[in-house]
């Protein structure tokens, strides 16, 4: 592999175990076998193969988007924003989500998924993402492999499954449903197989995940077979927790607590698990999951759209580890960033409560910490070179006073000029270095046209 020099760049990054984003300016990074081996005021151009120079340009550890479902990115862009959700746990998921991506993986090829899939990772990697952690749905889990692969990106990738024949959706009676119990154990059995198949592809890139849906569509034995098999595997666990109130409910009704406390009786929960929202818990819950070790996945936008905050500030002062995902649309990762900062300001009332740092801090080393990665998150001599290089010298960035507030409030997905994967360059001021970026996005187009019109037929829409 060859020895590239990022020249000139401003380093953004975090020391040790500080929340405060570390400022080391002017300096050059020597990037050799996928791995830092220098960061230093001045390294001689001799010592690389290639020399990118980026004077005036901000560089910050790839950021980790830890939980997202990419399929949705096509299928619900639109179709979700500003929709009534009143009569519906507040949640778009049973009336709109589900059953858009269901329609997808019925009518649709493998050509024309990995054509949506392909146009929203193109859009995580343009905002400076170089990890994703993955539920996939159904049939496009070895095409998320392939395009993996292919776009250059890291991933942990798991199936979502849950005890019934599909996933909830709002039938007319006004009630969820998840079709009738099956085999459920087949459905693990099939992550386990998926495990043995794909885990380490793309060149080591490719960590393969349990995907238990939820606490309310997973049976108790499904999820206590999940935990058992997530240690003999040694591999996390993705699940949704606390996510919606007809979660609340259904748990409540059914064991006479909340959520996380029946997690916590079962034994399921550990530092195996990365749980995304965290929605409704209160603060019993949150000690639970912070002596647990749980890892809590911060996804602000999505549920901002449905007039809700999630919490931010209560996990970080119980000192949780929390990170941010996109969950389904957008995927861009800056905007994630800033809305968690602003998101978690209004929460508490108090414009210190959440800062930039924590924001940064949430998006690169916690995304690291809840992926198990000590290599990732940070950039420091003998971490993973997963880089991002932004082009500082725009009129709504600066002047600059301090680099991670203009990162978190006032850059945007359209100022990163590189990304670089394990020391690969997988976008470029020219565009993403696999393809074609317009096409890209015209192809998925037209795939994402054909699902909305089958929904309109079926009524969904």
């Amino acid at each position: 592999m060859s020895r590239t020099i990022l020249k000139g760049g401003m380093v953004l990054t975090f020391i040790n175990e500080a929340y405060e984003a570390t400022k080391i300016q002017e300096s050059d990074i020597l990037i050799d076998n996928g791995l830092v081996e220098e960061i230093s005021p001045f390294i001689q151009e001799e010592q690389g193969d290639e020399v990118v120079h980026i004077p005036g340009q901000m560089v910050i550890p790839g950021l980790i988007n830890a939980h997202n479902h990419t399929l949705t990115t096509a299928v619900c862009r639109g179709m979700t924003d500003d929709y009534n959700r009143e009569n519906y746990g507040g949640s778009a998921l049973y009336t709109r989500v589900f059953p858009l991506k269901r329609i997808a993986l019925e009518i649709l090829n493998e050509e024309e998924i990995a054509a949506i899939l392909k146009m929203a990772l193109v859009e995580m990697i343009q905002s400076g993402a170089t990890t994703v952690g993955e539920q996939c749905t159904g049939k496009e889990f070895g095409i998320f492999v392939d395009l993996v692969d292919e776009l250059g990106i890291r991933a942990s990738i798991c199936p979502m499954y849950t005890s019934g024949e599909h996933l909830p959706e709002l039938k007319e009676t006004g009630k969820i449903d998840i079709g009738e119990r099956k085999k459920e154990m087949e459905v693990l059995e099939e992550n386990i197989r998926l495990y043995e198949q794909y885990q380490g592809d793309g060149e080591g890139r490719v960590e393969i995940w349990l995907g238990p849906h939820a606490p309310d569509s997973c049976s108790q034995e499904l999820l206590m077979e999940t935990a058992r098999a997530a240690e003999e595997l040694d591999t996390k666990i993705m699940i949704h927790l606390a996510q919606t109130r007809i979660e609340l409910d259904k748990i409540r009704e059914r064991f006479g607590s909340t959520p996380v406390e029946y997690l916590d009786k079962i034994g399921f929960l550990s530092s195996r698990v990365v749980a995304a929202h965290g929605l409704f818990t209160n603060n019993e819950d949150q000690k639970i999951i912070k002596d647990n070790q749980v890892n809590i996945v911060h996804c602000p936008q999505v549920f901002v759209k449905g007039g809700m905050i999630a919490p931010f500030h209560p996990y970080m002062e119980k000192e949780v580890t929390v990170s941010l995902g996109t969950d389904s649309y957008a995927m861009d990762m800056m905007a994630e960033m800033r809305m968690a900062a602003l998101v978690g300001k209004l929460h508490t009332q108090n414009a210190h409560s959440v800062t930039a740092s924590d924001a940064f801090f949430a998006a690169t080393v916690g995304g690291a910490k809840a992926f198990g990665r000590s290599d990732l998150g940070r950039l420091v001599e003998g971490q993973k070179a997963d880089i991002t290089v932004i082009d500082m010298q725009k009129s709504h960035i600066q002047p600059v006073a301090i680099p991670v507030i203009n990162l978190v409030y006032h850059v945007n997905a359209a100022d990163v000029s590189y990304v670089f994967v394990d020391g690969k360059a997988v976008k470029t001021p020219q565009g993403i270095v696999s393809g074609d970026d317009r096409k890209i996005v015209d192809d998925g187009k037209v795939v994402s046209e054909k699902i909305w019109a089958a929904a309109r037929q079926e009524g969904v829409l």
